[in-house]
């Protein structure tokens, strides 16, 4: 079993900077890409474009976020944490009272890719991780899963539909930027540092711990690529099986309405799947929970070339959710216990540019391949090897971590 810390519980603060973690994660990234699909249709009418020319402002978002991950998790290292809270939640809200106003699709891409994506990447992407990881080191891999909870996503599409269709687009933009205002800036003006005892004890293991590496160092090491690697796999396969989740569906025979409820499966078991993977991080370590999620998938992805009743594809479908919603708690578990908190937020910066590729290649590829084969099954094949790759990139780090720790027990007993 993985030991936490020093076997210590928590500062009495984590606790208020888990909940603050959680509202700035929650309502950002729901503020953003909880409502982009429900606001399409606003941005079809006020600009006079296709649906999806207006969709192109996700990619535009998804790129500006990943790009400025790496830029914000170094900052992170060496700023206050609060201070850039507070210039995301402010890039957010700003972004938000503009597009209640726009009237030019240049407008509109630059809000997306210049302010929501950066702005994203501090409150919601690297942010909220960063806090907890800082603060907690006792059941840090828990603490992480109950903060990337999406409680507050699943509500806000309906909520923010419900204000379009009654109050119209302008209306609904200013509510969400207002939202922001209220309560995510004055939530992370509450975010402190840790004591520097919680710091020291929060950076545990790998030798690298004591001092900060710097991105050349991260890259240099193998450890680094193969842990962002199989976290790219089961984020970036996981968003392609979503994406592809209503086609593939269509052509095994399933309808619409049946495709809809596989992907609602997606998210509401994910939730669970987000405490559950929390859980086995602390207990197992994340490198093995990573293990575990990649090796999960290639047996579900096999199951759905086998083209499974509608009950086992459900039952398949959501612990892919599952799989996915545990991506980030193993994964910043493992990296915090491999390079330590002083490099935390550097490192999953690092890795949120690093993984775009994986989902930006995957994504297309399984229609594309559709397409070409006239089948998803080949399509599948190739996640297949993908999820394999990232097991295997798992398992050596976990072995090796494994092997390290043995080894300092048997110098420290003699």
């Amino acid at each position: 079993m993985i030991e936490d810390g020093q076997g210590e519980g928590n500062h009495p603060l984590a606790l208020r900077m888990g909940i603050v973690a959680f509202l700035s994660y929650n309502i950002g990234v729901s503020a953003v890409f909880g409502t982009f699909s429900v606001m399409l249709a606003a941005v079809v009418e006020r600009l006079h474009v296709s649906i999806e020319v207006a969709a192109l402002a996700m990619p535009a978002a998804i790129v500006g976020n990943a790009l400025t991950a790496s830029a914000a998790g170094v900052l992170m290292a060496r700023y206050p944490l609060r201070l850039m809270f507070l210039a995301g939640a402010i890039m957010c809200a700003t972004a938000f009272a503009l597009l209640a106003t726009f009237e030019s699709f240049a407008v509109y891409i630059a809000v997306y890719g210049l302010l929501l994506g950066p702005g994203v990447a501090m409150i919601g992407t690297i942010g909220p991780a960063t806090l907890v990881t800082r603060w907690f080191t006792h059941r840090r891999g828990l603490a992480l899963g109950l903060v990337h909870l999406p409680l507050i996503y699943a509500f806000v599409p309906i909520a923010s539909n419900w204000s379009y269709e009654h109050h119209g687009a302008s209306t609904t933009y200013l509510a969400i930027a207002t939202a922001i205002v209220l309560v995510v800036i004055p939530a992370v003006s509450l975010v402190q540092e840790p004591p520097v005892a919680e710091t020291t004890a929060a950076a545990v293991t790998g030798k690298e711990a004591a001092g900060a590496l710097t991105m050349r160092q991260l890259l240099s090491r193998p450890r680094y690529w193969m842990l962002a690697f199989a976290g790219a796999s089961v984020a970036g396969g996981s968003t392609a099986i979503g994406a592809a989740l209503v086609p593939m569906a269509a052509s095994w025979g399933i309808d619409r309405a049946d495709a809809a409820i596989l992907a609602s499966t997606t998210s509401g078991v994910g939730m669970a799947g987000s405490v559950l993977f929390g859980w086995i991080a602390d207990r197992l370590g994340g490198e093995r929970g990573l293990a575990i999620m990649t090796f999960g998938c290639i047996v579900l992805c096999s199951a759905m070339i086998l083209h499974p009743p509608f009950p086992v594809l459900l039952c398949v479908i959501g612990m892919f959710g599952m799989c996915g919603a545990g991506t980030v708690s193993n994964l910043s578990r493992a990296i915090a216990d491999n390079f330590g908190a002083a490099n935390f937020s550097r490192a999953l910066g690092l890795y949120s540019t690093l993984s775009l590729p994986v989902t930006v290649l995957l994504v297309p590829a399984l229609p594309a391949i559709n397409s070409f084969t006239g089948s998803y099954s080949p399509a599948l094949g190739v996640l297949i090897a993908v999820y394999s790759i990232g097991f295997l990139c798992a398992l050596a780090v976990s072995l090796r971590r494994g092997n390290a720790r043995v080894i300092r027990i048997l110098f420290r007993k003699t």
